[in-house]
């Protein structure tokens, strides 16, 4: 499985660069909800921009716009479906009504 591969060798650069973008937050928010939905929003966002610039042009990335939807980040790939958890970086691999995580 070559993307969850390659998406494993991109945690380092995730981490950096979206702890780069919430520490542009520091000091700007000040209500716990809307600081956990910032979160979840700009990590989803620069993780996307970061799967974009390395996996194949044959994947499909979304991000779900409800709160309440799991996952942050869906990757659809002639391999499979995959899940991104963004603030907990764990993937799972979607096949029908099965899922299993993937370290």
């Amino acid at each position: 499985m070559s993307i969850i591969s390659t998406i494993n060798g991109l945690k380092p650069e995730i981490i950096k660069r979206v702890s780069a973008e919430l520490h542009k937050l520091k000091g700007k928010i000040d209500d716990y909800e809307i600081a956990w939905k910032q979160l979840q929003d700009i990590s989803a966002k620069v993780i996307i921009e970061i799967l974009a610039e390395n996996l194949p042009d044959t994947c499909t990335l979304s991000s779900p716009k409800s709160k309440s939807t799991y996952p942050d980040i869906k990757i659809e790939t002639p391999e499979g479906t995959f899940a991104i958890d963004a603030l907990g970086l764990n993937i799972t691999y979607c096949f029908g009504d099965l899922e299993r995580n993937i370290q």
